[in-house]
């Protein structure tokens, strides 16, 4: 078996985790990391992808763990994890049993869209044999983002069509940073002459495309490397009470980066567009915010929700930017 010493970094969550967790026990495997250190190993892929361990790996980095050692096999040898400090008729090292167990018990909360996904994707895969009762009549197949592009290629000259007034957006990736009243933002996607009508995209079936560009421009900008103190927020919710688009993305980009998204915490007062009333409603605590909005046209609603932030740390994500 080879061995070697890895940034914790360099391990890759599972973007389609079927185990969404809970509250308790997030609480639960943070407290186990924080008073008794690593235990339990996490099961990676060839390509250091997160088959199992997605959460302890992000309660370890919460507890400030940085390093990973990987053992290499190909799965004829069973790996021990030995803590050489520790007995198990100690205190700590009965309390450790007791947390790996509990944590194990309340920890689950099945994600039937994301097992329905993957039983629509893979030839093969069918949860029922692991006792699930999942509808994949609303998934199509290939994979969500394959068909949404492919939607795209049928529909590039709608943004042509003299009659047809609404913006497109092909979802060619086009990072670029902006001017916003003295503020800036990023976007990960802009709208052009080709592509699908934005009311199009912004359905169930592309929050996983958006969450993902997301990501990748927030890790690529401030890196991410500690994720305490960090959150999400969303622009407030305009004409929809429910949860829209902007915070499905937020919700799954929660989960990609291993921050909390906090869901309403700015409403708007009125629904004017030059000259918005936006308050809190919910408090925040921690000091860095990321502010993401799905689409920008005029820029009021990102700069007014900021404005509400200015003694906290700002980042602000634009999914498409419609600006002209």
């Amino acid at each position: 078996m080879e061995e070697k010493i890895i940034d914790i970094t360099q391990l890759r969550h599972d973007k389609k985790n079927f185990n969404k967790g809970t509250d308790e026990g997030k609480e639960m495997m943070e407290k186990s990391f924080k008073e008794h250190g690593a235990g339990r190993s996490v099961l990676l892929d060839k390509d250091n992808n997160i088959i199992a361990g997605n959460k302890s790996t992000s309660a370890a980095r919460k507890a400030g763990i940085k390093k990973v050692r990987v053992i290499e096999t190909d799965g004829t040898e069973l790996i021990a994890v030995k803590r050489t400090d520790i007995s198990i008729d100690s205190k700590e090292g009965r309390e450790m049993a007791l947390l790996d167990n509990r944590t194990a018990q309340v920890n689950l909360s099945w994600d039937e869209v994301e097992l329905a996904s993957v039983q629509a994707d893979i030839e093969g895969f069918d949860a029922a044999d692991f006792g699930f009762d999942i509808d994949t009549s609303q998934v199509s197949a290939p994979s969500m983002n394959d068909t949404m592009r492919e939607q795209m290629k049928k529909r590039k000259q709608w943004g042509k069509d003299k009659d047809y007034t609404e913006p497109v957006c092909n979802l060619a990736d086009m990072v670029e940073i902006h001017a916003l009243r003295g503020y800036r933002y990023l976007h990960s996607f802009k709208t052009g002459t080709e592509g699908a009508p934005l009311s199009e995209i912004k359905k169930p079936e592309s929050v996983g495309l958006f969450a993902d560009k997301a990501a990748e421009l927030i890790r690529s900008t401030i890196g991410l490397k500690q994720t305490d103190g960090w959150c999400i927020i969303t622009t407030p919710k305009r004409r929809h009470k429910e949860q829209n688009f902007a915070s499905m993305v937020c919700a799954e980009l929660s989960r990609r980066l291993g921050i909390p998204f906090h869901d309403d915490v700015v409403e708007a007062k009125n629904r004017a567009r030059i000259d918005p009333v936006f308050t809190i409603v919910k408090p925040v605590s921690e000091r860095n915010i990321i502010i993401y909005d799905d689409i920008l046209t005029g820029g009021t609603t990102l700069y007014t929700t900021a404005n509400l932030f200015p003694d906290r740390n700002l980042l602000l994500i634009v999914g498409i930017n419609n600006h002209r």
